[in-house]
């Protein structure tokens, strides 16, 4: 877990240090702007599992689903462990942007990037798109995909965690300050 802990630092610091360069990168800002710009009508860039199902059971060629979950030997979470998705190529998250890995991806088909529970992927897919690719993070990832994967547990719990709070919110209509019940939250 330590290890995990200082992978995902160690990106975010890379991540927050690069943001001067990309700055004073117009065309770079404008790309991003684009992407982001495109975001709802594209669902986020997320493909929920249900609609990836459909289309492996159709027969559907023009996408590539890439595990993107730790190595092996990176801990308990390591990416055989609990098993794959049918078809999918693993290369960790971590490795994916070396040139070696950029080319088993191919252009020409939706790049659906799997991981645990939808988080590491969604830090990829803007990289991806920026690079030319059709990118989308699979929704909860694993967890999404498989009932009893270990990680569903996991987001399950938090959802229903007796100590989380229900933290107030300010009404944007009115600037007051209410509690509001979320699907999810028990009192």
């Amino acid at each position: 877990m330590k290890k995990k802990s200082i992978i995902l630092i160690g990106t975010v610091i890379l991540l927050i240090s690069t943001i001067p360069v990309f700055a004073g990168d117009s065309g770079l800002a404008v790309k991003i702007n684009d992407i982001m710009s495109n975001c709802s009508e594209n669902d986020h860039y997320h493909l929920p599992a249900w609609k990836l199902n459909k289309w492996m059971t159709m027969g559907k060629e023009d996408f590539l689903v890439v595990d993107v979950r730790f190595k092996p030997e990176d801990g308990s979470w390591g990416q055989p462990q609990y098993g794959r998705i049918p078809d999918s190529v693993f290369i960790p998250y971590t490795e994916l942007f070396k040139p070696e890995n950029l080319k088993r991806l191919p252009k020409d088909k939706k790049i659906i990037l799997a991981g645990h529970m939808g988080t590491h992927e969604n830090y990829i897919v803007v990289p991806l798109r920026l690079i030319g690719y059709d990118a989308y993070a699979l929704q909860l990832g694993m967890s999404g995909w498989q009932n009893d994967y270990p990680a569903s547990g996991h987001i399950k719990s938090l959802l229903h965690d007796p100590q989380q709070q229900d933290f107030p919110l300010i009404k944007e209509d009115e600037g007051e300050m209410e509690h509001h019940q979320h699907k999810g939250h028990r009192r």
